[in-house]
């Protein structure tokens, strides 16, 4: 029964991602297109 609860809850979260589309998730929403999804300024390590 938890291997179906959590089958369940990946779908729902999928189908949540595909009907509010977010850059996160969606390459197309991201400038430009083809860029990686930074959720925060990343910081150089190097000073």
């Amino acid at each position: 029964m938890a291997d179906l609860h959590a089958a369940r809850d990946a779908l729902d979260e999928l189908v949540f991602n595909t009907s509010h589309p977010t850059p996160e998730h969606c390459p197309g929403l991201r400038e430009p297109a083809w860029s990686a999804y930074e959720a925060a300024p990343v910081e150089s390590a190097r000073a």
